[in-house]
C-alpha cells in the first residue's frame, strides 16, 4: 500500500508545472490561468490529427495572454473607481481538487513494477526513453511498450464505474486548476498534493488524453511549449519553407541566366515570410533536460545572439521560428540566458523532424595571470578551455546537429588573461601553451575563479632547446616578436630573447620570427649526417624592411568590376599552429589569425593585400555568388595594379540530377550544396580547408534538383540531410552534368557500452556483408570526425553515425580482435550494443 511518506518523498523536487506560462508572464497567478485555458481548449477542441500539438498550444497561450492583458487593463480602470474584496477559494473546491490529485497519484504508485518506475522516470523525472532504457538495463522499444501498457492501466483504473467520460472528468479539474490553497490544506498537504498535480498530473493526463482519443498515435513525449519573442510560429499543418544562410555581399547580383523581374507589371502585394520552425531541446552537461533557459539564434556558435529568441519549456523543449530577415544568416542556436554558457550550440539549419540539441552549463569567469617559475609574468601564452574527448558519450549524446564551442585567449603583456563567459564543467581541461615552456593542463575550479595563477615551467632538459634573440634591421632587440617552429610559438621579452623546445611533437624547422611592421626573419639549420637539424648555440633572427602589398581589381569576362569578391593568397607562408588552427605569416602581419585571410573587393572591384614578402605569390579571387574563380599565376608585390578576370562565361547553363537510395528510390527534401574549395593546408593530424558555397537547393518529391550557371571547373556538389550520410560528387567526374545521379545511404547510429572490466576493449570497427570496413563518423553540424576505427573510452564509444550496410561490429584491444558481434541496426534512436 502506498504511504504518505512515499508520496511526499516523491514530490520534493517538483518545479516545472508552469515553466512555460511563467516565461510568458511574470505573474504566477496569471500563468495558472494561461495553463488551465490552454488545457481546457485542448480538451474541448483538440488540434487536428497530425498537427503540431506544441505549436497549437503555444498559439493558444499567446492569444490568451494578449486577451488577459487587455482584461487586466479594463479591470485596472474599473478598480480605480470601485475597490473589490478578494475572494478565497471554497474549502470544498480545494478538498475536491486534492482528492482528484490524490486519486491519480495513488493510481500511478499502485502500478506494478516495472511500470511504476517507467512512468515516474518518464513523467516526473522527465527522462527520455533512451535514458530510461539505460537505467533499467533494457531497450527503448521495451520502455515504450511499458509506458503504453501503464497508460492503458491508468486509464482503466480512472474509468472504473463510468467509462471514458469518468476518467475525462477526473482529469479535467487537474488540467484546469493545478494549484492548491495553503490556507485550506496546510504546508505538508500543500507540498504533497501540489507536487502530485505538477509532476504527474499534467504529463500523465495529457498522455492519457492523447492515447484515449488517438489509440494508434500514442504520444509519449510530454507536451512542450516555448514562447517565441520575435518571430511567429508556423500555423500547425502548413508547409514550412526553409530560410538558408546567405553569403555576405555589398549588393545582390543576379546570376547570368537568372530571370529578371518584370518591372512594368503592377507591384505584387507584400507577402509575409513563412516561418521555418526549428524544434530542439536544452540539456545540461550531464544530459538532463533544462526548462526555463533562454536560447536564441546566432550567425555562428561564437557570434552574438540575434533578436529571435525563446525560452525552453518542460522537458527542455523549445521552438524557434526563422521568419525575420536577420534569421536568414542564422546557423546556430545558443544560450542567451545570463545564467548559462553554451557548451554545444544547436544547428539552426536543420529541416523536417531533425531536433538540434543545445547543451549548456552554469556561466562562470576564469581569470588570472600566467607566470614563469620565478613569478615573472609571461605574455603571449595561449589559454584554452576544452571538453573531454568523450564528452556526452556517458549519456548517449547524438552530436549530429550540434556545433562545438571553443574558448581561448592569450595572456597580455602583464601576463593577465580572462575567459569571461565559459561553462562550469566537471570534466573540462584548462590548458596553457607557450613556446619554450612545458605545456600546462589542469581541471579548472567548478565555480569559476578570478585569481588563477598559471605557472609555466621551462623544459627539464636542454636537449632540443634552442635559445636566441630577435633584432630589428639595425640590430636592436625587438620585444613581443613571435618565433615559431611550427607547433611551438614563443614570444620575445624586453631583451628580444626567446626559448623554443624543439623536442616537442610537431615542431620542425625552419624558425620564423615576425613582428608587425617588419619583414619576417627565417632560419633553416644545416642537417647532420643522420638528417637531424644542427642548431647553433645561440640563434640571431634579424627582421627585415617593412612588408609590401599587392593592389588590384577584380572584373568579370565583360570587364565590369565585381564587388564583394573574395581575394586571398593561394600560397601564404606557413608560420605555425595556434591551437588546432594553422596560421600564416602574412595574415599575422595584417593582424588576422585566420589562415584563410581574405580581402573583399569594393564597389569598384579594387582590393589590397598587405603583409607580403619580397617573393612571388599566387593571388586567388572568387565570386561568392556564381563561384567563378581567377588565379593570377606567380606575381611579385609591385606598385602596378593587378587585374583578375573571373571566368563568368565559362559555365554550364544547367546542372541537374536526382538523389536516390541504393535501391533507386528518390529521396526528397535533402540539401544539395554547390561548393568550391578556397584552400587546403596539411596538418600533422589531417588537413584544414574551407570553401565557398551557393545557397542550397532541396530535392523535390522525385529526388530532382537543379542549378543554373555553374562554373565548369573546380565545383563539387555535396548532399546533406538529417536522415542520410553526406556524400557528393565533382562535376569533372560526371559524364552528363544534366543527368547526375547521386546515391545516398541512410544515417544510422550506434553506441557501444561495455560491462566491467572496461579495459577489455579500446577501439571498434564495423564491416559490411562482404567484410569490407565501413567509414565511421562522429557527426557534427559542419563536419565530422571520421575513419575506419573509433576509440572506446572508459567503457563507451561516442554515438557513431554509419550507413545501413553495417552487419558486423568488431571489438579491438590494440591490434587484437576481442569479439565479432552481429549487427541489425534500426533508424531512430541510437542502437546501443552492450558487451
Amino acid at each position: 500500500m502506498t504511504t504518505r511518506a512515499e508520496v511526499g518523498a516523491l514530490l520534493q523536487q517538483t518545479a516545472w508545472l508552469r515553466a512555460l506560462a511563467r516565461s510568458l508572464v511574470s505573474d504566477p497567478l496569471l500563468s495558472d490561468d494561461l495553463v488551465q485555458d490552454a488545457w481546457l481548449a485542448a480538451l474541448v477542441r483538440p488540434p487536428q490529427s497530425g498537427g503540431s500539438v506544441r505549436g497549437w498550444l503555444a498559439t493558444v497561450l499567446r492569444r490568451r495572454s494578449r486577451e488577459l492583458a487587455r482584461e487586466r487593463e479594463r479591470r485596472a480602470r474599473r478598480e480605480e473607481v470601485a475597490a473589490r474584496d478578494e475572494a478565497l477559494a471554497s474549502v470544498d473546491d480545494v478538498v475536491a481538487r486534492a482528492e482528484v490529485q490524490r486519486r491519480l497519484v495513488e493510481a500511478v504508485l499502485a502500478l506494478a513494477e516495472p511500470y511504476r518506475t517507467s512512468v515516474l522516470l518518464r513523467f516526473f523525472e522527465e527522462l527520455p526513453q533512451r535514458e530510461i532504457a539505460r537505467r533499467m538495463q533494457t531497450t527503448t522499444a521495451t520502455v515504450n511498450s511499458r509506458l503504453t501498457r501503464a497508460l492503458d492501466e491508468l486509464r482503466e483504473r480512472l474509468a472504473r464505474g463510468g467509462g471514458r467520460a469518468q476518467w475525462f472528468q477526473v482529469l479535467l479539474p487537474l488540467l484546469r486548476e493545478p494549484a492548491l490553497a495553503p490556507v485550506a490544506l496546510g504546508v505538508g498537504a500543500m507540498k504533497l498534493f501540489l507536487g502530485v498535480a505538477a509532476a504527474l498530473s499534467l504529463g500523465v493526463a495529457f498522455a492519457l488524453w492523447r492515447s484515449g482519443s488517438e489509440p494508434s498515435r500514442l504520444t509519449l513525449e510530454p507536451p512542450a511549449l516555448a514562447h517565441v519573442d520575435a518571430a511567429p510560429l508556423a500555423v500547425p499543418g502548413t508547409e514550412s519553407v526553409q530560410s538558408e544562410p546567405a553569403q555576405p555581399e555589398p549588393a545582390r547580383r543576379a546570376l547570368p541566366d537568372e530571370p529578371r523581374a518584370n518591372t512594368s507589371a503592377a507591384p505584387a502585394a507584400p507577402v509575409a515570410p513563412v516561418a521555418r520552425l526549428v524544434r530542439g531541446r536544452v540539456l545540461d552537461s550531464t544530459g538532463f533536460a533544462l526548462g526555463g533557459v533562454r536560447v536564441a539564434l546566432a550567425a555562428d556558435e561564437r557570434a552574438e545572439p540575434l533578436d529571435s529568441a525563446c525560452t525552453s519549456g518542460p522537458g527542455g523543449w523549445f521552438e524557434l521560428a526563422l521568419a525575420a530577415p536577420a534569421d536568414a544568416s542564422a546557423a546556430a542556436i545558443v544560450s542567451a540566458d545570463p545564467r548559462y554558457a553554451t557548451v554545444l550550440a544547436g544547428s539552426a539549419r536543420v529541416r523536417g523532424d531533425a531536433q538540434p540539441t543545445v547543451v549548456v552549463a552554469p556561466r562562470v569567469r576564469l581569470a588570472g595571470i600566467v607566470v614563469d617559475e620565478d613569478g615573472a609574468p609571461l605574455a603571449g601564452a595561449r589559454l584554452e578551455l576544452g571538453l573531454a574527448p568523450d564528452f556526452g558519450s556517458a549519456w548517449g549524446l547524438v552530436p549530429d546537429f550540434t556545433r562545438p564551442q571553443r574558448w581561448s585567449t592569450t595572456s597580455a603583456d602583464d601576463g593577465r588573461f580572462e575567459l569571461a563567459s565559459v561553462p562550469a564543467l566537471a570534466e573540462a581541461v584548462l590548458s596553457a601553451t607557450l613556446g619554450g615552456y612545458e605545456p600546462y593542463a589542469e581541471t579548472p575550479p567548478a565555480h569559476g575563479d578570478a585569481a588563477l595563477v598559471v605557472v609555466l615551467a621551462r623544459p627539464r632538459s636542454d636537449e632540443g632547446v634552442v635559445r636566441g634573440v630577435v633584432v630589428d634591421p639595425e640590430g636592436a632587440p625587438v620585444e613581443g616578436a613571435r618565433v615559431s617552429a611550427r607547433a611551438e610559438i614563443a614570444r620575445t621579452g624586453r631583451d628580444g630573447a626567446f626559448v623554443l623546445d624543439l623536442a616537442r611533437a610537431g615542431t620542425r624547422p625552419p624558425l620564423i620570427a615576425l613582428k608587425r611592421g617588419y619583414e619576417p626573419a627565417r632560419l633553416a639549420p644545416e642537417l647532420d649526417a643522420d638528417g637531424r637539424p644542427s642548431w647553433p648555440r645561440h640563434v640571431v633572427l634579424r627582421l627585415g624592411a617593412p612588408p609590401t602589398s599587392i593592389r588590384g581589381r577584380v572584373v568579370d569576362d565583360d570587364g565590369r568590376p565585381v564587388a564583394g569578391a573574395r581575394v586571398w593568397l593561394d600560397d601564404p607562408t606557413v608560420f605555425g599552429q595556434l591551437g588546432k588552427d594553422m596560421v600564416s605569416a602574412e595574415s599575422l602581419l595584417r593582424g588576422d589569425e585566420r589562415w584563410w585571410s581574405f580581402e573583399v573587393t569594393k564597389t569598384d572591384g579594387t582590393f589590397e593585400i598587405g603583409g607580403l614578402f619580397a617573393r612571388p605569390y599566387h593571388v586567388q579571387a572568387m565570386d561568392p555568388i556564381l563561384l567563378a574563380s581567377a588565379d593570377s599565376g606567380p606575381v611579385f608585390p609591385a606598385p602596378a595594379p593587378l587585374e583578375l578576370v573571373l571566368a563568368t562565361h565559362d559555365v554550364y547553363p544547367r546542372v541537374a540530377g536526382h538523389i536516390v537510395t541504393q535501391s533507386g528510390e528518390p529521396v526528397a527534401g535533402v540539401a544539395v550544396r554547390m561548393m568550391r574549395q578556397t584552400y587546403v593546408v596539411e596538418l600533422a593530424e589531417g588537413h584544414q580547408s574551407d570553401a565557398l558555397e551557393r545557397a542550397p537547393v532541396f530535392s523535390d518529391d522525385d529526388g530532382a534538383f537543379e542549378f543554373a550557371s555553374v562554373p565548369k571547373e573546380g565545383v563539387g556538389l555535396i548532399v546533406e540531410g538529417e536522415s542520410i550520410l553526406f556524400t557528393g560528387t565533382r562535376l569533372v567526374d560526371e559524364k552528363d552534368v544534366e543527368a547526375i545521379e547521386i546515391v545516398v545511404t541512410r544515417r544510422l547510429h550506434l553506441q557501444l557500452e561495455l560491462d566491467a572490466p572496461h579495459d577489455r576493449v579500446d577501439a571498434l570497427r564495423v564491416l559490411d556483408a562482404d567484410g569490407v570496413e565501413l567509414i565511421l563518423n562522429v557527426m557534427q553540424d559542419e563536419g565530422s570526425l571520421h575513419g575506419p576505427e573509433m576509440p572506446v573510452i572508459d567503457g563507451r564509444s561516442a554515438v557513431i553515425s554509419l550507413d545501413d550496410r553495417a552487419t558486423t561490429l568488431v571489438l579491438l584491444r590494440g591490434t587484437k580482435v576481442v569479439a565479432r558481434l552481429p549487427l541489425s541496426l534500426a533508424p531512430g534512436d541510437p542502437n546501443v550494443v552492450r558487451y
